[in-house]
């Protein structure tokens, strides 16, 4: 019986990861959930983020990211630091993931922008306001150079959108 009950839920597993993973969007789609419209409006790597070098030689994965509101309710967002859990750099074959919390510069600031404004930059969540207009920003995540220079190897950005009732859906963008 247990063995029965072990391969169902493992055929339920895969199914819902296959599900996960069957659409993949380029840069420059809009997904929508009930509750938000987001797009990543451009990916590219640089060896400087603002004023910052990656000690290891590494590159930054910056993307630029567009999302409105399109609900009746507010949607609370992680701000600056904590945006890391909603972008995630994935990289050969999902092998490999990359966020955003994992760069931290000498002052202990997180290198991804919120893309929210906010006159706390340390508040841990911004709302917006139903049906404002877009906000835009960048997040970067620190990644090393052989995602970069290994062209050979699948690159994914995955990005949680909210759908409301304080949940996401996930949506993946493919790179290369």
């Amino acid at each position: 019986m247990k063995r029965i009950l072990s391969l169902a839920l493992a055929f339920v597993l895969i199914l819902s990861l296959t599900a996960c993973g069957s659409k993949t969007y380029n840069v420059g789609d809009t997904v929508s959930t009930k509750a938000a419209e987001l797009t990543v409006t451009s990916v590219r790597f640089e060896k400087q983020y603002r004023d910052v070098f990656p000690e290891d030689g590494g590159f930054f994965v910056v993307v630029s990211l567009k999302i409105r509101n399109i609900g009746s309710e507010k949607l609370s967002m992680p701000y600056g630091p904590y945006f890391g859990d909603i972008v995630t750099v994935l990289y050969g074959e999902n092998k490999y993931a990359f966020a955003v919390d994992s760069v931290v510069d000498k002052k202990g600031e997180s290198y991804g922008e919120s893309i929210f404004d906010s006159s706390d930059p340390y508040a841990p969540l911004i709302d917006l306001k139903p049906l404002s207009e877009a906000q835009t920003g960048t997040v970067a995540i620190h990644v090393p150079a052989e995602v970069a220079d290994n062209t050979d190897e699948p690159l994914v950005i995955r990005v949680e959108v909210p759908s409301g009732d304080s949940q996401h859906e996930i949506f993946m963008y493919k790179i290369r």
